[in-house]
């Protein structure tokens, strides 16, 4: 039996059964205490939370990103994907596109070569999230933020014509910036690296690494 602050014994748990007093909500039980628990690994986050490669809103239980197709259980996004839809507001950064005649040394491209004259380096301002770095295709669709077709000139002997369409993909959360190759035809590559990102796996990406895409295209996150 419980005991009131007055002294009394009571019959009830929750208010005094012979003057009223309330004597506190009963303790959680053991059940209720583990439902508030954190999900196992592997299991879909709670509802209120957003995809960490969009910031979409979703529901608990959803496996996939309605807007991006964000796999949250294995962490990959699909094969190809569009670019997710920018969020209103201030631009996010500026990053910088240049040619590396090491990296096309070290790639070690054949068919291909870089200018003679190297083109002066192109700094442009980026939106809030999701940036596609590619070349502009109409027939196909693809109208990336960073068009690498078409950055250092109309026709210019600059081009990398090793770069995909939908090549790469930055992105901008609450915890930085990542980087996902969208299955590109020569791959990604981050600094040194000479192994290829593997592809629709997000990598975080610190502002300052180099980022190589097509045959001697660098890219370099300001801020």
């Amino acid at each position: 039996m419980a005991t009131c602050t007055n002294g009394h014994e009571s019959e009830w748990e929750d208010y005094c059964s012979v003057c009223g007093e309330s004597l506190g909500a009963p303790a959680a039980s053991e059940e209720a205490a583990t439902a508030l628990e954190e999900p196992a690994a592997g299991e879909p986050l709670e509802a209120g939370l957003s995809c960490p490669n969009c910031s979409e809103p979703y529901a608990a239980g959803d496996v996939f990103c309605e807007n991006c197709g964000y796999d949250f259980l294995s962490g990959t996004l699909p094969e190809e994907v569009a670019p997710a839809a920018p969020v209103a507001g201030s631009e996010s950064g500026r990053a910088t596109v240049s040619i590396d005649p090491a990296f096309f040394e070290r790639m070690q491209f054949a068919g291909v070569e870089p200018p003679a004259e190297l083109p002066e380096p192109v700094t442009i301002n980026l939106p809030p999230t999701d940036i596609l770095i590619g070349r502009q295709s109409d027939t196909r669709g693809t109208f990336p933020e960073i068009d690498l077709g078409s950055i250092f000139g109309e026709d210019s002997p600059a081009t990398d014509p090793a770069v995909s369409s939908s090549h790469c993909r930055l992105h901008r959360g609450a915890s930085g910036w990542t980087i996902t190759d969208l299955d590109s035809t020569n791959g990604t590559f981050l600094g040194d690296d000479t192994d290829a990102l593997t592809p629709g796996r997000p990598m975080s990406l610190m502002p300052g690494t180099p980022i190589y895409v097509g045959a001697w295209t660098k890219i370099e996150l300001l801020d």
